[in-house]
């Protein structure tokens, strides 16, 4: 499991038993900068983020883009709007990519 800072000493608090789950989590900010870009630890920080980035990416279109801040209706047509946004921003990223075509 990938998860940013946010997440720390979640294997302390989240039922794990029975399952072969490996944490990876993202180290605090404030730590993070203190490290030298040359440094090991740094680089592993650095794909911990890079990872979390492209995860989060798609939930950008939604936020800014489309404006879904929250959910406004109950039940399945939140999920539903979701969905639909989503695919909207699916269009979005893919016209950036290929551009405009």
């Amino acid at each position: 499991m990938w998860a940013d800072s946010g997440y720390r000493g979640i294997e302390r608090w989240v039922d794990t038993a029975g399952r072969d789950v490996k944490w990876t989590v993202a180290m605090a900010p404030g730590r993070w900068r203190l490290l030298d870009p040359e440094d090991v630890k740094w680089q592993r920080e650095r794909a911990k983020s890079s990872v979390g980035a492209k995860g989060e990416h798609p939930f950008l279109y939604l936020k800014r883009h489309f404006g879904y801040r929250k959910g406004s209706l109950p039940g399945a047509k939140n999920t539903e709007r979701i969905a639909l946004l989503l695919g909207f921003s699916n269009l979005v990223d893919c016209g950036s990519l290929c551009d405009g075509a």
